[in-house]
């Protein structure tokens, strides 16, 4: 039974919520409630602000080094860049100026102008009807807090027994990893949804997860025993013995899956009829290299350099990018690495950029880097050392195209930087192979003319069905309306592939659908046979795609083509 009418903690009820990370567990509740700082409004003296600059200055390395170590957990790709995010949150140069001005200037404590400056960008937050944008607010609201929790030196102590299932009414993810570490079962949340950096975490660490419950906090008592199913997003409060039974038995079914899934990571990756395929993955940090090997992916289909960009002040010069590349081809044996070149804009946490309305469509990716000369080149200099010393190893990926001037623009930078290289004696390689990210529709319509001029091609899906059906995916308000397998979706993946073939150049999906099993299927029936995904969702797609042959994936595919919906084609693939 489904509520919304409070219920005494005793008696048995469901609690109905989303579900946000997939997983069965059973275990007793443990209620989390973060505690508020309390922040000094008095003035301080004239002789105490060089002592709070330094608190400010102190906290931010203590929360940076804390940080830093998550990330040396064993998380994936997508969790390392939400630590990233608040690394960089932590030491915006913007933050600092507001923060050391109010203590300098206004004599406000440090604690209390942290709260200031978080405070007034939080507001601004609040206005926006983005549903992803408010869910990082809790995001921002941890970070302050824990500055302010470090600044004045307030230590919290957590009393969590090892099994417990946390819930609060929303978590930051500092927190989930936090309470990783006393091996909890699951967590549930009052707020939040499936976008939210929690949600994205505890997805990635395997943590059984329900969000948007809306009152568990207020229904439930400490200890009372609890299922949480993440699959149907069902919270089972003080469970009889029959429902005990039944969600032990899923628990075991969900092991012997697993186990399966840990199987199939060995086998040969081809298809029924035994046509090969390479499953790669998306990375952006060394730390992720160990999941190739554990996953089983072929290579890296796509290695994101924003933490380079974003954390230019680490990276200044090129041998520090050099060495970053050079670590990535030396742990990854002999397999390919493909790397993007920088896709950011100038965007920043703590400055408001009000210059661009819409930066999707605005100066990003290749366009920036073409306005930034100095930036491409210096990243071009150290990918192409690296190529040097790799011969046949690196893929350069150009991201945001959309005519064909960018794509001759960068191309003639590589060959320049090249022929500097080699006069100064630094082996190049000439056959570097050098692609384009296909993410804007006038380049999947003019396929052909883009397939002459480059390498391969690498569907970019996430913006190419944004772009495609003129649909925000961040925007609630439509988001039914963004559809990865919409006809017109595949179609034009379905264009580059025959523009692809007829010029003998390799094309790859690196987009989000190629982690989705069913919709792979249709991609390689396409022909394409390289998808490069987070790793984790190599084991279920590899599974699926050995489960049929080339000549059926071939059907599914062009009864997806001939399809006029979205409908259409998700009944075609729910049958598989």
């Amino acid at each position: 039974m489904t509520t919304d009418v409070e219920q005494p903690a005793s008696s048995d009820f469901v609690l109905q919520g989303v579900p946000a990370s997939n997983g069965i567990a059973i275990g007793k509740g443990y209620i989390y409630r973060r505690p508020k700082p309390v922040v000094n409004e008095e003035k301080i003296d004239s002789s105490n602000i060089t002592k709070h600059v330094e608190l400010f200055d102190d906290a931010r390395r203590v929360i940076e080094m804390e940080l830093q170590r998550l990330k040396r957990k064993e998380i994936d790709e997508i969790s390392l860049q939400v630590i990233d995010a608040q690394v960089e949150m932590v030491n915006d140069p913007d933050l600092e100026q507001q923060v050391k001005s109010l203590i300098e200037d206004r004599r406000h404590s440090v604690d209390y102008a942290i709260k200031q400056v978080f405070d007034s960008y939080l507001e601004m937050l609040s206005k926006s009807q983005n549903k992803i944008t408010q869910e990082r607010m809790i995001d921002l609201e941890d970070v302050r807090d824990r500055l302010i929790q470090v600044a004045t030196n307030y230590s919290i102590e957590l009393d969590i027994e090892p099994g417990s299932i946390v819930i609060a009414e929303d978590i930051s993810p500092r927190e989930v990893i936090q309470f990783s570490d006393y091996n909890i079962s699951a967590l549930v949340t009052d707020h939040g949804g499936q976008t939210s950096h929690a949600s994205i975490l505890a997805r990635s660490m395997g943590i059984p997860s329900v969000v948007g419950t809306k009152r568990t906090c207020q229904l439930v008592e400490a200890s009372s025993q609890l299922i949480v199913d993440g699959n149907e997003g069902l919270v089972i409060v003080d469970p009889d013995e029959c429902q005990l039974e039944e969600y032990k038995e899923k628990i075991k079914n969900q092991q012997v899956e697993e186990q399966k899934l840990r199987r199939i990571i060995s086998e040969p990756s081809e298809t029924k009829d035994g046509v090969p395929f390479n499953l790669c993955a998306n990375i952006e940090f060394v730390e992720e290299l160990p999941n190739l090997q554990k996953y089983g992916a072929h290579g890296v289909g796509l290695l994101r350099t924003e933490s380079l960009f974003i954390h230019k002040e680490h990276f200044e010069d090129q041998s520090m990018q050099t060495a970053f590349y050079s670590e990535i081809l030396e742990k990854t044996g002999s397999d390919p690495v493909t790397i993007r070149l920088f896709d950011a804009g100038g965007d920043k946490f703590f400055s408001m950029n009000s210059d661009e309305n819409n930066p999707f469509l605005g100066w990003r990716g290749v366009r920036m880097l073409l306005d930034e000369r100095d930036l491409l080149r210096e990243q071009l200099k150290a990918i192409l050392t690296v190529a040097g010393r790799n011969p046949g190893r690196v893929k350069i990926l150009v991201p945001m195209i959309s005519i064909m001037d960018e794509v001759l623009e960068v191309k003639d930078e590589i060959a320049s930087i090249q022929e500097e290289l080699e006069e100064e004696g630094i082996p190049v390689d000439h056959e570097i192979q050098v692609g384009i990210m296909v993410e804007v529709p006038s380049v999947a319509i003019k396929a052909e003319a883009f397939a002459k001029e480059v390498d391969f091609f690498s569907v970019g899906t996430n913006d190419l069905t944004q772009y495609t059906l003129a649909v925000d995916r961040g925007n609630e308000l439509i988001s039914e309306l963004y559809q990865e397998v919409h006809p017109s979706v595949m179609e034009l993946i379905h264009d580059c592939v025959v523009a692809a073939k007829q010029e003998d150049i390799d094309i790859a999906v690196c987009g989000e659908i190629a982690s989705y099993p069913k919709a792979a299927v249709c991609l390689m029936g396409m022909g394409i046979t390289e998808l490069s995904m987070s790793p984790v969702a190599i084991p279920k797609v590899k599974t699926l795609l050995k489960k049929y042959s080339t000549k059926q994936m071939e059907e599914i595919a062009e009864e997806v083509l001939s399809s006029i919906t979205a409908a259409e084609v998700n009944s075609i693939l729910s049958n598989l």
